[in-house]
């Protein structure tokens, strides 16, 4: 009955400037760990892998737990990439 949890793991939104010229900046975060009382299986959208490239604008990420019990939690943050002026 206990939903996961992410603890002080899931990351805070944040804003990135890009190279010169560059549309897109690469982004890395510290590993986002989840904990449950039971197996809990981790999935994230959009499937990001470490450093992920995100392009100029508002991207969001979720990390999704879900345990054998149907128990769900979510951990979202948001990374802005603004092109150099």
């Amino acid at each position: 009955m206990e939903a996961p949890s992410f603890r002080e793991t899931c990351p805070t939104s944040r804003s990135v400037v890009a190279e010169k010229g560059a549309t897109s900046a690469v982004v890395t975060w510290a590993p986002v760990k989840v904990t449950d009382n039971h197996q809990a299986n981790l999935t994230v959208f959009p499937a990001v892998k470490l450093p992920h490239t995100f392009p100029e604008g508002d991207s969001t990420v979720t990390y999704t737990a879900k345990d054998p019990s149907g128990n769900i939690k979510q951990c979202s943050f948001k990374i802005t990439v603004q092109g150099e002026k």
